[in-house]
């Protein structure tokens, strides 16, 4: 008797195990169904030809995560900058794309490397093409080796994009840079002025030394052609 019993009570037991896995697998099924990605939409300024972006079609969408997905397809086209990426539930992937420009070429052994602001290479071209700041190192980089992707991972040529950034905020257009060393980068500005800062110092430090030499310089109606802004004390050239 408890042995009839006992397999009554697992026969049921199985019965119900069985359909609710068979449940739990209809759920995941239609779940997939529903929020796997069906459909991606490029969104450019231009015709761009946008690589990797294939491998997200039928993904879940809710498992996708955005910043990671930037990162990813940045990585595969470093010439692009990715704006935006936004996942529309359920089934939808939208990507903005705009050209990257770039924040400066810097002169190689051979050409030209174009670099953005994170001194990652997005262009090598022989010939100066663009109209964006050229950058002279005090070493060369070679420019066979130098691969579009990389990154030139210098303190002082980083400090550099920082700072151009900076100064172009301030209504100046830089014409060319020498990174003459760490401590002496020079930057050469439209109408022949030029701005000496040194990267030990901090760009936040600069801007409000640049501020307050400017706001100073407005009220007596002057300009400069020369600031050195290396030493507590600006040293400025009229």
């Amino acid at each position: 008797m408890p042995s009839k019993l006992s397999t009554k009570l697992f026969s049921r037991n199985f019965v119900k195990v069985f359909f609710l896995s068979l449940l739990i697998l209809a759920l995941l099924l239609f779940f997939q169904e529903i929020y796997h990605i069906k459909n991606i939409q490029i969104e450019a300024d231009q015709n761009q030809n946008v690589l990797g972006w294939k491998k997200y079609k039928n993904q879940i969408s809710l498992f996708l995560n955005s910043n990671q997905i930037t990162k990813e397809l940045e990585e595969k086209n470093p010439g692009l900058k990715i704006k935006q990426v936004k996942i529309a539930l359920p089934n939808t992937l939208v990507i903005n794309v705009i050209q990257n420009k770039g924040a400066a070429d810097i002169k190689a052994s051979r050409g030209l490397l174009t670099i953005d602001k994170n001194a990652k290479i997005i262009k090598k071209s022989e010939n100066n093409e663009s109209n964006l700041p050229v950058i002279t190192y005090y070493q060369k980089f070679d420019y066979l080796t130098s691969e579009v992707g990389s990154k030139l991972d210098f303190n002082d040529l980083i400090f550099t994009l920082q700072i151009l950034d900076a100064i172009e905020n301030f209504g100046y257009q830089i014409n060319s840079i020498d990174i003459q060393g760490p401590t002496m980068i020079v930057l050469n500005l439209s109408n022949q002025k030029k701005i000496i800062v040194s990267s030990q110092d901090s760009v936040s430090d600069l801007q409000n030394k640049l501020n307050v030499i400017l706001k100073q310089l407005r009220i007596r109606g002057t300009d400069f052609s020369q600031l050195d802004l290396r030493f507590n004390k600006p040293v400025v050239i009229f």
